[in-house]
């Protein structure tokens, strides 16, 4: 699914327990598959889990001090995660977790595997998330930035519904929503009441239980998930 950090079950463990692999908290570049070295390179944000604006690295597989090399950190980072900015190379930790490393082989970040979701710091503050994002995307969906007036369309412009998303959080951790306007049957069958932030997508939430699955693309636009199925949809900020 777009938007989506795809769950591996590779990483969990990469070895067994107990074995002689784990030498330390990080695993060398020659004891691991290279299929799962390759599975891994390639461009991952790193952003705040509180909705701030992250930055892109590339994990290749050339070699480096401490593991193998982030190239763009310093460039596309020292403003925003200054950390993440020193990040010269990245290697494997305990249980599959991603670990970036700073040039006198200091851990600077450890991202642990999390099923269905992205990776995320366990340790140091402020929470950060790492995963393969989207090309529009440059942070996580938060409730504070998605808070607003929003679209239902289809993909050819039909609109079927206007929808004010609010960010004052419900008691049991959903946020209200209220539908405006004329809204299509079969917008108005959802009966959308509620919605809430999912993975690096978010869910509206109908009266009955229902509910409809929508994954970023970019700050303004979500897209129904592909398991969903039935005809395309997007919600738009107006």
């Amino acid at each position: 699914m777009q938007g989506q950090t795809p769950y591996r079950p590779w990483l969990i463990p990469l070895v067994a327990a107990g074995s002689v692999f784990f030498s330390c908290s990080s695993l060398a570049a020659q004891d691991i598959d290279p299929e799962i070295i390759r599975a891994t390179t390639g461009e991952w944000l790193v952003a705040p889990a509180d909705g701030k604006p992250g930055c892109r690295i590339r994990l290749t597989d050339g070699e480096s001090i401490g593991g193998l090399a982030v190239e763009g950190a310093e460039e596309a980072c020292a403003s925003v995660l200054p950390a993440i900015g020193n990040a010269a190379a990245w290697n494997f930790g305990e249980n599959g977790a991603i670990q970036l490393i700073d040039p006198v082989r200091k851990v600077i970040a450890r991202f642990e595997e999390q099923e269905g979701g992205p990776h995320r710091t366990a340790d140091n503050p402020p929470l950060l998330l790492l995963f393969e994002p989207p090309a529009g995307l440059n942070a996580i969906p938060a409730p504070a930035a998605i808070a607003g007036t929003w679209t239902l369309a289809r993909p050819e412009g039909e609109t079927l519904c206007q929808l004010e998303l609010k960010a004052e959080a419900e008691e049991d951790g959903t946020f209200p929503l209220s539908p405006s306007g004329d809204c299509a049957s079969a917008v108005k069958k959802l009966k959308l009441h509620r919605w809430q932030i999912d993975g690096l997508g978010l869910s509206l939430l109908g009266e009955d239980g229902s509910s409809l699955s929508l994954v970023a693309v970019t700050p303004e636009r979500f897209d129904k998930a592909k398991e969903e199925g039935g005809k395309p949809l997007s919600m738009i900020r107006k």
